[in-house]
């Protein structure tokens, strides 16, 4: 997984490309913490090719804390089919506010 983030009046972009999944899934965890006192997070997913439950479950969490405290959390839903399926099977692509790649920069 490569994870690069950029902060830019309130809003925290994090840029995810490759593979999500229980090896990695604490570092997204670690990383959406660190910037959870942003008014928005918007987790760019467009560049990854594989999503597990652990992934899903970290970002879950995130949406959680983010919401329970007023802010707000954003996907840009992968483009890879096997990732975007994770979240169709669980119900969790309508949970999120989803943002389309590039729209979503100031």
């Amino acid at each position: 997984m490569e994870l690069t983030t950029t902060v830019h009046e309130g809003v925290a972009t994090i840029r995810i490309a490759g593979r999500i999944d229980a090896v990695v899934a604490p570092q997204l965890r670690q990383e959406l913490a660190a910037h959870g006192d942003q008014q928005r997070i918007v987790v760019d997913l467009d560049a990854v090719d594989f999503l597990d439950s652990s992934g899903l479950a970290a970002l879950v969490k995130a949406w959680r804390e983010q919401s329970n405290a007023g802010r707000e959390l954003a996907l840009v839903m992968p483009r890879s089919e096997a990732a975007k399926r994770v979240f169709d099977l669980t119900g969790f692509a309508e949970l999120f506010e989803v943002v389309a790649p590039n729209t979503h920069e100031s």
